[in-house]
């Protein structure tokens, strides 16, 4: 079933064009060296779990469309009656679609208060149709298994809507300030806003998975690598993609210098990722011989890489 180059394509365009690309990419790479729907699947078994194990060990996967599909999505999806408009937006420089707006931007203005996407189509009924915890609570939420986390240290842009907040964070509290002040002694107001903006998201996401009789696993990435934690002594937002791509090689500081990577952090990379490609592969979340068990909303216990 595996191939080491998965060839994925629309029926509804041309499907001649696709069994050209993989008869000349036989020629050169060897037709078991390939995965293609009509060659490499056969009946009876369950395409879907078929195709999500062998985009699980491809190395390089090629789309083949056809030149309709930005015309299919702006008109059937977008509903928009000018067929140019993404080759429009494509044109744009990044400079004048990125602006002002930054993380830094982002955080300045969720500290003081406003709302930063206040005003904007964010829901706008068709594509995206309600808020995230509305959707996730409703009957018609999507079903499916999950492995969803954090990391330690993750951005805190969401706070509670109080006038007093910046000078009393354990105000939103109300009675139970007391009990807050002892979860949360050092930096309160970015603790606290972590968890409103992430760590309690991710539980309520696995909880409404768990709800649907769908597995789900929970993660805090904790661990910073070695030679940075001088600076960092856990991880930031996003510090676990190289260890799940394990691309920690690539890694560079603030200076554009290589960052040291020791042998303990390309062994927690291994073991990171391990995980997540047995969750693709076959929903066997093993790595070195430990099990990571399922979420249990009865318990909230979740895996925590440190």
């Amino acid at each position: 079933m595996a191939g080491k180059i998965f060839i994925s394509y629309r029926r509804e365009d041309d499907p001649a064009a696709a069994a050209r690309v993989r008869d000349a990419l036989a020629s050169k790479f060897g037709k078991a060296n390939l995965f293609m729907d009509v060659d490499s699947l056969i009946a009876g078994q369950r395409f879907d779990d078929e195709l999500r194990k062998a985009l699980a060990v491809c190395d390089v996967l090629i789309a083949i469309t056809a030149d309709t599909v930005d015309a299919d999505f702006v008109a059937n999806v977008l509903q928009i009656a000018e067929p140019n408009v993404l080759a429009k937006l494509r044109a744009v420089p990044p400079e004048r679609l990125v602006d002002t707006l930054n993380v830094a931007y982002v955080i300045t203005q969720a500290m003081s208060g406003v709302r930063a996407y206040a005003g904007t189509a964010m829901i706008d009924g068709d594509i995206v149709k309600d808020e995230p915890g509305n959707i996730l609570s409703s009957p018609d939420a999507p079903s499916m298994p999950l492995l969803i986390g954090t990391t330690a240290r993750d951005l805190p842009l969401f706070f509670p809507p109080l006038t007093d907040w910046l000078t009393d964070p354990y105000s939103y509290f109300g009675s139970h300030a007391t009990e807050a002040r002892a979860v949360y002694p050092d930096d309160a107001m970015c603790e606290i806003g972590r968890d409103m903006m992430m760590h309690e998201p991710a539980r309520f996401v696995a909880k409404a998975m768990t709800a649907r009789h769908q597995p789900a696993w929970l993660y805090r990435f904790t661990y910073a690598v070695e030679s940075q934690r001088r600076d960092h002594k856990v991880a930031n937002h996003s510090q676990e993609l190289p260890f799940l791509f394990q691309t920690l090689d690539s890694l560079v500081d603030d200076q554009g210098h290589s960052v040291p990577i020791s042998d303990n952090d390309k062994r927690v990379a291994r073991v990171f990722s391990t995980y997540f490609t047995n969750f693709a592969k076959n929903m066997k979340l093993s790595s070195g011989g430990i099990a990571w068990p399922e979420f249990n909303p009865s318990r909230f216990e979740l895996m925590n890489f440190r």
